[in-house]
């Protein structure tokens, strides 16, 4: 496990003893993907370029982190898991304002599913550096490049709101670091807790 602590909490060791309280039901749906951060795109090869609207941005949600999300539900259904994919673009043409309006999606969706018993806010992580460049985080996988992936979970600690079940939260994206670290070493990066 590799987890970077940023929160006021001490980990403690009874939270890594492989419960989870959650269970997937027949309910559909159970999981919702949504993206307060939609036009986030990504370099495409020559010919395959987007058209910008920002800095590594797009709407054309078949080349933006949506797509990305498009791929996640194909995959999670395909293990028999009913999945809600909302590809709703919270931060165009406004920037500012995307966390309010994406929680507007997620509250909306509760509410009409409530058999919804995990969220993801599927992001692309663009890492700079101060003098501008860019860093892409990769693994290798079987031989070839692929891209690695970070899951951030928080925690009630009094900074950010009521979370109750920060630590359910926190307990699947463990769950998630170790199946992966097991099925494809060096794929996932720290969890940012």
């Amino acid at each position: 496990m590799f987890i970077k602590n940023n929160s006021t909490k001490a980990l403690e060791p009874g939270w890594f003893d492989g419960t989870f309280a959650a269970k997937l039901s027949e309910d559909a749906p159970q999981v919702l993907i949504v993206h307060t951060h939609g036009s986030e795109a990504y370099t495409m090869p020559p010919g395959e370029e987007y058209e910008d609207t920002g800095s590594f941005r797009t709407a054309d949600a078949s080349v933006s982190v949506i797509r990305v999300g498009d791929e996640l539900a194909k995959v999670l259904s395909g293990y028999g898991i009913s999945v809600l994919h909302d590809g709703t673009i919270h931060d165009y043409p406004a920037y500012t304002g995307a966390y309010d309006r994406s929680e507007v999606t997620i509250r909306a969706a509760l509410e009409e599913y409530p058999s919804i018993k995990v969220i993801i806010d599927l992001h692309r992580d663009a890492i700079s550096s101060a003098d501008g460049s860019r860093t892409a985080p990769v693994a290798e996988i079987n031989g070839r490049n692929a891209a690695q992936f970070m899951v951030i979970t928080g925690c009630d600690d009094g900074r950010f709101g009521n979370m109750p079940e920060y630590l359910e939260n926190f307990r699947l994206a463990c769950m998630i670091q170790s199946s992966a670290e097991k099925l494809y070493p060096g794929l996932a990066r720290p969890i940012l807790f």
